[in-house]
């Protein structure tokens, strides 16, 4: 018996390799497939993105190809990428739909397959009721496979958010901004903004790390403690780079150790 998947809002989250499996993925990219090609005009192709969590990006290949299986052009993000990067592309390529593989703020052991409209935004109740309906008909459409391109959504996504700020009054401000990523798919893209157009900053956590340590992927207290902190400590020209970063070398190394440990115990008491 397939096990029951539920859709919340605009997609579908799950436990990885609990809930999250690549035969659920499959099952909803089916989903997404049938309803693209009743609903949707399917020649326009679906954009497709991941972020950084466990899996992402095998999971938006997975979904690649069962979409491409049935006929519909795929465009590939080439790299993790935010979210509202495949909403963007979606709308400025005119796209049928676009899907990320994501969890969201979810803690690191989740993940999920959210679908965006035609018009760029989250799916409609109405489109998520289109969709659930082809996943309980169990519904994997086939036809000639369709081309799957990779595609560089980051580079227009930038270009876009700088044409509409005003950067130039920003670097005016003088003003030297914290940046926190916290380790998800924004890594780099605000601090390489403010470093081409010389913003001052300091940025934090900007490395990919899936186990999101100490935090969720949500800006809110407590994951944003560590960020609040920083503008005092530049004030008061302290370094408080090291006390701010639980990744720093020797606590990933415990982080590991510890993993690894987690695995190899049942082994251990298996022999």
């Amino acid at each position: 018996m397939a096990q029951e998947i539920k859709f919340g809002t605009d997609g579908w989250r799950g436990i990885i390799a609990d809930d999250f499996t690549f035969d659920n993925v499959r099952r909803v990219a089916g989903a997404i497939a049938s309803y693209v090609l009743k609903y949707e005009d399917a020649q326009h192709g679906v954009i497709i993105g991941y972020d950084t969590r466990f899996a992402s990006q095998r999971a938006a290949q997975v979904v690649a190809e069962v979409i491409a299986a049935a006929g519909i052009p795929v465009k590939l993000s080439n790299d993790y990428t935010p979210t509202p990067a495949v909403s963007y592309t979606v709308k400025n390529n005119g796209a049928a739909g676009g899907v990320m593989i994501t969890s969201s703020h979810n803690p690191w052991n989740w993940n999920g397959v959210k679908f965006k409209g035609k018009f760029g935004g989250s799916a409609t109740p109405a489109i998520m009721k289109r969709i659930e309906e082809e996943l309980r008909s169990g519904a994997t459409p086939h036809a000639a496979k369709a081309a799957i391109e990779e595609a560089d959504l980051k580079t227009p996504y930038i270009a876009a958010i700088c044409r509409f700020a005003d950067m130039a009054l920003i670097g005016k401000t003088k003003f030297k901004f914290a940046i926190d990523s916290m380790y998800g798919s924004g890594c780099g893209i605000l601090a390489g903004i403010f470093h081409d157009r010389g913003v001052p900053f300091v940025a934090i956590r900007q490395e990919v790390n899936p186990l999101f340590p100490d935090i969720n992927p949500e800006p809110i207290e407590p994951h944003i403690a560590c960020s609040k902190r920083w503008p005092t400590k530049m004030r008061r020209r302290t370094s408080h780079r090291r006390r701010c970063r639980p990744h720093r070398r020797g606590r990933r190394r415990w982080q590991l150790r510890g993993l690894a440990q987690d695995f190899l115990r049942p082994a251990a008491l298996a022999a």
